[in-house]
């Protein structure tokens, strides 16, 4: 099975990895950052964000509103 999104930047950070990866795979809508070079395909769409630091996961921002 190949992914769906292949997505490479300078640091990627997900929950559970003891240090930043440089890759990011989503298959079916489920992400994993171990062994993306093998889940690359010819439908593999992979941006590329190589200064950037991602967060991977279910994250959600809660803005912080002044009272």
């Amino acid at each position: 099975m190949h992914a769906d999104l292949l997505l490479t930047a300078r640091h990627i950070e997900t929950l559970g990895r003891d240090r930043p990866g440089r890759t990011l795979a989503v298959t079916d809508g489920r992400s994993t950052a171990d062994e993306t070079a093998a889940l690359r395909g010819p439908a593999t769409v992979v941006p590329e964000f190589p200064g950037a630091t991602v967060v991977g996961g279910d994250v959600r921002l809660h803005p912080a509103r002044n009272s």
